[in-house]
This record gives C-alpha cells, structure tokens and sequence, in this order.
C-alpha cells in the first residue's frame, strides 16, 4: 500500500507541477512493440499533461499509430487585494501516423513514424500580439494549429526491456488565433505563425508480463520561424519534458 501510495504522489506531482503556459507542448513518442497483427496501447503523464496513445501493426513492419494529449497550467493574476488568483490554461492535440519497423542484429530496432494532427488551446502569451515594433503584450488567446511530424528512432531491447533515441521534427502551424472575451478592447491584428521544432526525446522501456513501465526524457526548441520575434526573445514551447508511463502489447 506504502508503494502504491509514492507512486500516485509522483504521478499526481508530474501532472500538476509547473506554473508556467507555453504555446507548443510536445507529444510523447509512441514508440510502438511491433508484432505481427498485434496492437497496444499506452497512457503516460508528465510535467502538467497527459496522454493516451495506440498502435496497431498491419504486419512485422509495418504499423498505425493514434495519439490524444493534453495539457493544464495555471498563471498567477496580477490583482489589487492580497488574494493569490490563479488563471487557467489548456491545449488539446489529437493526431495519427504510420510507421516502418526494421530490426538488426540480435537486439537492434529502428523504427521511422510520420503524421500530424490537430491541436487548440488557450494561452497566456505575446507570441501573437505586437504592439508596435518592439513590445509584445502578454494576452489571452484562443488558438488551433495543424501539426505535422517526422520521428525517427533507434534502440537496443530484448524480453526484459529496452532504450531508444528518439529526434522528432514537428511542424506546426497556427491556422486561427484569436483574442479571448477579457480581450475584445483591443483590436490591433494578431499574428498568426508557424513553426518548425527540434524535440529529442529518449525512452525506457521496462517490461513485464503485466504492464511496461516506460520512462520518457526530453527536450524542445524551435528551429526557426515563418516570422521573427520583435524585442525580447519568446519562448513558445515548454523546454522540457519528464513522463512515466504504462503500455501493454495485446
């Protein structure tokens, strides 16, 4: 009971830690068990989100895979009494690929995914909102995008478990930005963008007979934009990525 208990707290820790809002939350790679006709599935949770993933083998190489993700953070409001106000903010992404699996050697496995999908939110941000040349002022948001990915990925597993080095490209594309009802008194033109991310990820992956406990590490940064920002540097995607997660091959 005493290990359940530590468990829930970390994952209850993982989800709800952080206190900041970005604009691009990276997916976790699905990183599919190949099989012939076999599936799985997987939830993962991590620094405020979380995710439910699928995949479904066709053959020994080939495989589909589905994805629903998303994502809670809180910023604290800036009020005149002495109370603490916190906003929330919130970003949804489903999205579906195809993929190729080639094992080498005894233990080697490189698998190679593309997809892409679609994705809303609510933010706090400026990324959207330059007020003259500048300045960016910091407003609330509503956004949709389109996101496609190109993830590659190599490991080394057996029975018992394995690791993989995952370098994903993600292209993504804000198709409709708009101010939020507390913004309506401002009525300059927002921008719409699109991005193209660099998102490194590795994965543990334990198995057991049960469940597979997978352990997610990575990282994400913007490689350019269809647009530079104005006066000081934006950050748009959370920089960081920690989840655990659990899958089963059927």
């Amino acid at each position: 009971m005493k290990n359940k208990f530590n468990l829930l707290f970390l994952f209850s820790t993982l989800v709800f830690a952080g206190s900041c809002t970005y604009v691009y939350y990276p997916n976790y790679p699905v990183i599919a068990d190949v099989k012939e006709k076999s599936g799985g599935g997987q939830v993962t949770i991590g620094l405020s989100k979380a995710q439910v993933s699928g995949w479904y083998c066709l053959d020994s190489n080939f495989f589909l895979t589905g994805t629903l993700s998303g994502a809670l953070s809180w910023v604290e409001e800036h009020t005149t009494d002495s109370l603490n106000h916190k906003r929330p903010y919130k970003t949804f992404t489903a999205s579906a690929g195809a993929g190729y699996n080639l094992n080498f050697g005894e233990k080697g496995h490189f698998q190679i995914v593309g997809g892409g999908g679609f994705s809303q939110g609510h933010f706090f941000t400026s990324l959207f909102n330059p007020t003259d040349i500048n300045v960016f002022d910091a407003i609330d948001v509503d956004v949709q995008s389109v996101r496609f990915y190109v993830q590659p990925s190599i490991g080394f597993g057996g029975d018992h478990g394995g690791f993989y080095f995952i370098p994903r490209f993600t292209y993504e594309n804000f198709i409709k930005v708009e101010r939020s009802k507390n913004n309506t008194n401002n009525s300059n033109p927002l921008l719409k963008r699109s991005y193209v991310l660099f998102d490194p990820f590795v994965m543990g992956r334990i198995k057991n007979k049960v469940v597979n406990i997978d352990i997610y590490g990575g990282l994400s940064f913007p490689v350019n934009s269809s647009e530079s920002t104005s006066g000081e540097e934006i950050i748009v995607t959370q920089p960081f990525t920690l989840g655990i997660g659990l899958s089963k091959t059927f």
